[in-house]
């Protein structure tokens, strides 16, 4: 290695931390609304960000738990079986090397380099599918440690990760059904009002519906106040009107002494 290459090397290097100083610091100012005191850190979000400042960037086993797809390789290296992993459909290098013909019809999309876009595809035959290789090709490129200030995410090698969409369900648990993913406010709006519309098809009743942030990135940077998440925003639906029989009334009788009439319906 020539030295006029080590000068430019430790150069970028140094530009490179100090974008990630700064950027930490407007982001740690616009989250806590109080500045970041490097030099004498105090708290425990002060003590993390010097962490991840000088410590992160230089550690292999950062770049590969923020690899989406080395990050499956890694935990069951640590012994998680792979069952117990949503269920790895395929694995491309490059966007246009994409064969949906090998695709479920549902199928989830992530790439191993870019936390802020997971695709959910529900039907395969209604996607453009010229449009979306070239927008996943346009977020390959991109260099999302230096918009960051994440720079170990630089070193992570662009992959596509498909994998099964309904997962948690097949595993037993208890998944609700409604679920729509949504581009921009227009495609939230129109999703509020089919879920209000089609309510009265539901097996289970619901008063609303939950709008969700689908970044666990985005979340981790919104956080939460002390009672509810900022990520998410809950929209209720008026009340339901229906007409029935009032079969009779009583009254209970609360620990404080109150009586409460309540109307028994049919």
């Amino acid at each position: 290695m020539n030295l006029k290459y080590k000068i430019k090397k430790e150069i970028n290097k140094f530009k490179s931390l100090k974008h990630n100083e700064k950027y930490s610091k407007e982001l740690y100012k616009q989250v806590f609304n109080k500045d970041l005191d490097l030099n004498n850190p105090v708290g425990f979000n002060e003590k993390l960000m010097l962490l991840k400042i000088k410590n992160y960037n230089n550690n292999p086993l950062v770049t590969n738990c923020s690899d989406r797809y080395l990050f499956r390789l890694f935990v069951v290296g640590r012994g998680i079986k792979e069952k117990h992993l949503p269920k790895l459909i395929k694995k491309y290098n490059y966007a246009f090397e994409m064969n949906f013909k090998d695709l479920p019809n549902k199928f989830i999309l992530k790439l191993s380099n870019f936390y802020g876009y997971d695709y959910i595809c529900q039907d395969k035959n209604k996607i453009e599918k010229k449009k979306l290789k070239q927008e996943i090709f346009n977020h390959q490129k991109e260099k999302y440690g230096i918009e960051s200030g994440e720079l170990y995410f630089n070193r992570i090698k662009p992959k596509i990760i498909i994998e099964e969409l309904e997962y948690l369900r097949d595993l037993g648990f208890n998944v609700n059904p409604v679920r729509i993913s949504c581009k921009d406010i227009k495609e939230v709006k129109d999703a509020i009002d089919k879920i209000g519309a089609d309510r009265e098809d539901l097996t289970f009743g619901i008063d609303g519906a939950v709008v969700k942030i689908d970044n666990l990135k985005f979340r981790e940077i919104l956080g939460s106040t002390a009672k509810v998440p900022r990520w998410a925003v809950a929209y209720k639906y008026p009340p339901e009107k229906k007409e029935t029989k009032l079969k009779d009334i009583i009254c209970q009788v609360g620990r404080t002494g109150v009586i409460t009439p309540m109307a028994i319906l049919e």
